[in-house]
């Protein structure tokens, strides 16, 4: 089932997962769109119990609507919020508009312990390359 509605400028839509179809509700997904069609948010509640899962934000740039940040955070019910797993997107495009960078942090908390790390990857075009 997908329900959409309008609240404000941003547009939400519910997905509700009943896999095997037997009545009982598996999985449910909440998203939130800008005017223009673009994933701002994301919720994902895996065991359908009110407590999200996993919470996702998306920014766009402004002149090329191109993604250039993505947030992303994972949550256990309460009152174990103690694995936490934190993760930030950064990206860069050239002229083409290809992504020619992409840069993450992150962080994972379990049991009182957070380690954190870092990446960067970057691409190259040779040639026709599109």
């Amino acid at each position: 089932m997908d329900v959409h509605v309008r609240r404000g400028e941003l547009a939400i839509g519910t997905t509700v997962i009943d896999e095997p179809n037997d009545g009982i509700i598996d999985e449910i997904q909440l998203f939130g769109y800008d005017a223009e069609g673009r994933l701002l948010y994301r919720e994902i509640d895996l065991l359908a119990d009110s407590y999200p899962d996993a919470i996702d934000w998306y920014v766009y740039d402004q002149v090329t609507g191109l993604l250039v940040e993505h947030d992303s955070e994972d949550y256990e019910p309460p009152p174990d919020q103690d694995d936490v797993f934190t993760l930030h997107f950064e990206y860069q495009y050239d002229e083409q508009l290809r992504r020619v960078e992409q840069w993450s942090e992150g962080s994972d908390t379990t049991d009182g312990d957070t380690v954190e790390f870092t990446s960067l990857s970057t691409w190259t075009f040779a040639g026709t390359c599109p």
